[in-house]
């Protein structure tokens, strides 16, 4: 098959381009996962190919790779904070070193988990 396509003045080896399947990766779904998800983020992939009607693969895809979310406690979270958890996080650190300042020991009778607990 090859060798008559290459006789017959074919200078690729390319495949010809053909039609497929359509793409899901489209700006609706990424519009309509992403509704989806504000409205209950513990919706799990299953449910949300189930409901909207998206292959399982696009919708890991779609919200991992275009939306930047990632998992978390097997649902899905923005990877990136708002401005409203920066200032949080901001706010709280001040706090701490302001207890510290105070109170020398404060920081040694602390246990740090990771960066969203603090263990007394």
């Amino acid at each position: 098959m090859w060798y008559k396509r290459f006789k017959e003045d074919r200078d690729s080896m390319e495949s010809d381009p053909h039609s497929g399947r359509p793409s899901t990766r489209t700006p609706e779904n990424f519009g309509r996962l992403k509704r989806a998800i504000n409205a209950n983020w513990r919706l799990t992939i299953r449910k949300l190919e189930d409901d909207l009607g998206i292959p399982r693969t696009s919708v890991s895809e779609i919200l991992t790779e275009d939306l930047g979310m990632t998992r978390m406690a097997a649902k899905f979270v923005p990877r990136l904070l708002t401005h409203e958890q920066k200032e949080f996080c901001a706010k709280t650190s001040q706090d701490m070193i302001q207890a510290d300042i105070n109170d020398s020991n404060f920081l040694k009778q602390k246990i740090t988990g990771d960066e969203s607990w603090v263990y007394d």
